[in-house]
């Protein structure tokens, strides 16, 4: 029996497929097999795999809200291999539950490549917040949208920079003028 050449290209298509599909699954068990610390082991959420730092012992606690805490060591986005990804390289780990996060934005050529992270603040909601060196700030967390009329939930990442001097409301304006 012979083959016929269109019978020949579906076996080698499926052929094809077949060893593809093989190095997937053997990639994605290499890469499953990495050591990924369980939020009991550093405070890190699951989806994040440091490279050569931890988190600092700090973040091994909740705080209430309106707590700022400051670091005894600070980290770089350079210091992580996913999470929350940062322009220029890097990424933040991930805070308040969530498995995974869009990219930070954050204009780079006005300030800069994200600074290290210094400290953490927890906001009036209970929502965590990584403190940067220059005081900006960045957190990832869930949130809810609406899309076509109906409410699901997803994940967001929001980055904040301090405003300039001499604009915005001073640090000692009532809560309510906030």
């Amino acid at each position: 029996m012979t083959a016929t050449p269109r019978a020949a290209v579906a076996l080698l298509a499926a052929a094809s497929v077949v060893v593809a599909a093989g190095f997937w699954v053997a990639r994605r068990e290499v890469g499953s097999s990495a050591s990924v610390p369980s939020p009991g082991d550093s405070g890190a959420a699951p989806d994040v795999v440091p490279l050569q730092a931890s988190l600092p012992p700090e973040c091994e606690r909740r705080y209430p809200p309106h707590t700022t805490v400051r670091f005894e060591r600070s980290f770089a986005p350079r210091d992580f291999g996913s999470g929350i990804a940062c322009p220029g390289g890097g990424y933040l780990p991930l805070l308040n539950g969530v498995p995974r996060a869009p990219t930070l934005n954050r204009d780079v050529e006005r300030f800069g490549p994200v600074p290290p992270v210094v400290g953490m603040h927890t906001d009036a909601d209970g929502d965590e917040w990584w403190v940067h060196a220059d005081g900006s700030e960045t957190t990832s967390r869930w949130t809810t949208v609406t899309v076509g009329g109906v409410p699901r939930r997803d994940v967001r990442t929001d980055h904040t920079v301090p405003a300039p001097e001499g604009h915005g409301l001073p640090p000692d304006a009532p809560a309510r003028d906030r």
